[in-house]
């Protein structure tokens, strides 16, 4: 039955899909945790640097409040990382569900008759699909993160005002 040998083949084909992806993963995983380690490293060291300006202090500050930081992308990363693990998940327990709802298009059928075309009419039905949730951080946590940033900014202000009182107070007027 061709039908038959056509869910053999698609069966053997997503087996050796899934192996592939599984040896990639398995190579990949490392390379892009230590790449992002790297990234992050410079990152810091940027941060770092940058703090010697009060006005970076001040930028670095009102981003972290605003949650629109650096880290956002680390964080959006993560979850990125939980939600794909959840929705491959989903879509191959949804591919063995229904293995005749598995693909879209047009289908073409070429045979000693001559060739056939075929539009199915599936209608995309999602029952239970992961739904992407963003970790999001603690207030806590980012009035932790801006306390380097208050305090660079408090100590420019009382040594800038220290030095501007001191030389007012040395000015003579006559």
């Amino acid at each position: 039955d061709p039908g038959e040998i056509n869910n053999a083949i698609d069966a053997a084909f997503r087996k050796a899909r899934q192996e592939a992806e599984a040896a990639r993963m398995k190579k990949e995983e490392p390379l892009l945790q230590a790449y992002e380690r790297k990234q992050l490293k410079l990152l810091q060291t940027a941060v770092s640097f940058s703090r010697v300006s009060p006005t970076s202090c001040l930028t670095l500050a009102a981003n972290r409040l605003g949650t629109t930081d650096a880290e956002l992308r680390n964080r959006f990363l993560n979850s990125l990382r939980i939600y794909k693990d959840s929705y491959m998940e989903y879509a191959d327990e949804m591919i063995k569900k229904n293995p005749d709802k598995r693909g879209g298009g047009i289908m073409v059928n070429i045979d000693d008759d001559g060739m056939s075309m075929e539009v199915p009419d599936y209608r995309l039905e999602l029952p239970g699909l992961p739904e992407f949730n963003m970790e999001e951080e603690k207030i806590s946590q980012v009035v932790d993160a801006i306390i380097p940033d208050v305090a660079v900014m408090a100590v420019y202000f009382l040594v800038l005002f220290g030095g501007t009182f001191i030389a007012f107070m040395r000015y003579d007027v006559r």
